[in-house]
């Protein structure tokens, strides 16, 4: 494994979630953090061994001596004393074992403030052997794995204000880098490619992500961690792959200075799966370039539009391997996206006003025909009847336009979303509905799916308002074979012609 970062620590470990009364103190270790996102502590083998001894000991319950005798280390250390100690005469308390994490705390040689936690609390570790030149033999060492690393370069410093984010990626690809701006231009957005040119070995850091403030006298603040997202989201959706994060680097401003702090996650497991590619290389640049701008909370969050949280959904498609699965999925995108638009638009049959006075009137006559029942038996089932009326008005069903068909036509129209030549009267959903009723779509629901695919891309692009080149799923028709189905990939321009 290639080495990114390596520091030489000195620092404590100890209990993570409670107090500890025997830490390993002032240890110098080191802490190597690599390419791939893995992170290890370097250690010797007497330092292991203190390790497990401590793991040993507090890992089965004890009896502790609550009013032991004042115990000298010359005392301990004598047998004879030892064996004269009546046990038995002291009282003692049941110390239950602990079950918490383990965390290492220190400094870099350079005075840098880190922190980590054991990634494995069984402190299992993988050894190897090094030669030391100055006693001319091999020393033994060990790499204890971490997780949730954190050096902090200016630990006088305050943290203050976020000015600038820096993301390192793996399984992203880049032939060229870019910077653009988004949100009105008061931010800035850049890929930088890390990879030498023709390597095929992407899952290893790749490429650096950067969001940073224009303006450091901005007064707006944005999460930086929230809008990294949603552009990984954007790039997987448009590379169809998952991206990981093998570290983050936050720098803030306060008063007292500039503060920078690293992260790295280190135990992320990667998570594998391969969707279709929606750009190619050569049009990838050109779609973040247009589609930044796109990237805000209106567009991206739950509470608007909701693109966030369906390309979430989209990017797990990536890992399926079942067509049922993956369908269902799809249909969350297009629902999820379909919910977050009818609270945008008027879907009453009738003005609120209206509506609510016809529903006093019906609840009215309700309960004046519940007077006329005399039967115990109509009255109990009555009274449920009438709860499922009272319900339905509460969720105002009786007064929203039409079917989930109907509303999902409504959108595509109103995004300018082609459909007809896929689904000409959203056929999917009978495949949706026998899938989740059922457990069953049909024989084979493939070709659908992958229309289904194509269907779900478009809409994307349309709400992103992208203009350009783009792949989609298409069909192979091979003449004289039955019951074959091969699919292929279509390129094409993106909005098509007659919506131009």
């Amino acid at each position: 494994m290639e080495i990114q970062k390596q520091f030489s620590f000195v620092g404590s470990l100890k209990k993570l979630h409670e107090d500890d009364n025997q830490p390993i103190e002032n240890f110098s270790a080191s802490i190597q953090c690599h390419k791939n996102g893995s992170i290890f502590l370097e250690i010797g083998s007497m330092l292991y061994e203190r390790l497990n001894h401590k793991k040993f000991y507090e890992s089965e319950s004890v009896y502790r001596l609550t009013n032991s005798p004042e115990l000298t280390q010359d005392k301990l250390e004598d047998p004879f004393f030892l064996l004269q100690l009546d046990l038995d005469k002291f009282e003692k308390e049941l110390v239950q074992p602990y079950e918490g994490n383990y965390a290492i705390e220190g400094r870099t040689l350079e005075g840098w403030v880190t922190k980590a936690e054991i990634a494995d609390p069984n402190f299992t570790a993988s050894s190897k052997r090094e030669v030391a030149p100055e006693v001319e033999d091999t020393i033994q060492k060990y790499l204890v794995r971490l997780e949730n690393l954190s050096v902090d370069y200016h630990p006088d410093c305050t943290e203050g204000r976020g000015v600038e984010a820096v993301y390192g990626l793996a399984n992203l690809q880049l032939i060229q880098n870019l910077s653009t701006r988004f949100l009105k231009s008061k931010y800035e957005f850049g890929l930088a490619s890390l990879a030498s040119i023709g390597r095929k070995d992407y899952e290893t850091l790749s490429a650096e992500m950067t969001l940073k403030v224009i303006d450091e006298n901005e007064i707006e603040v944005i999460s930086y961690s929230t809008y990294f997202a949603w552009f990984e989201l954007l790039i997987s959706f448009a590379t169809g792959k998952y991206l990981k994060e093998i570290y983050r680097i936050e720098i803030s401003q306060s008063s007292g200075g500039r503060k920078k702090v690293e992260y790295w996650p280190g135990s992320q497991c990667f998570k594998r799966g391969r969707g279709i590619a929606v750009m190619q290389q050569a049009h990838l640049v050109s779609f973040i370039e247009q589609c930044a701008s796109k990237v805000t909370w209106e567009n991206f969050s739950d509470k608007d539009k909701g693109l966030g949280s369906a390309l979430r959904w989209y990017t797990e498609t990536f890992s399926s391997d079942a067509v049922s699965v993956e369908f269902i999925l799809l249909c969350t995108v297009l629902e999820t996206l379909n919910k977050h638009h009818s609270m945008e638009i008027s879907s009453r049959l009738l003005p609120k006003s209206t509506y609510k006075e016809i529903r006093k009137q019906i609840l009215n006559v309700l309960d004046e025909y519940e007077q006329s029942l005399d039967n115990e038996e109509i009255v109990s089932q009555y009274q449920i009847f009438k709860k499922k009326v009272e319900a339905s008005f509460a969720e105002g069903s009786f007064n929203q336009i039409g079917s989930l068909r109907t509303s999902l036509k409504l959108m595509f129209e109103f995004y300018k979303t082609p459909y007809e030549d896929l689904f000409p009267n959203l056929e999917f959903i009978a495949i949706r509905d026998d899938i989740v009723h059922t457990g069953f779509g049909g024989d084979n629901i493939f070709s659908d799916l992958r229309k289904l695919g194509n269907l779900v891309v478009r809409l994307v692009l349309s709400i992103l308002q992208y203009r350009g080149d783009y792949i989609e799923s298409r069909k192979i028709e091979i003449n004289g074979l039955v019951d074959f189905e091969k699919h292929g990939l279509a390129y094409k321009t993106f909005p098509f012609k007659k919506d131009r």
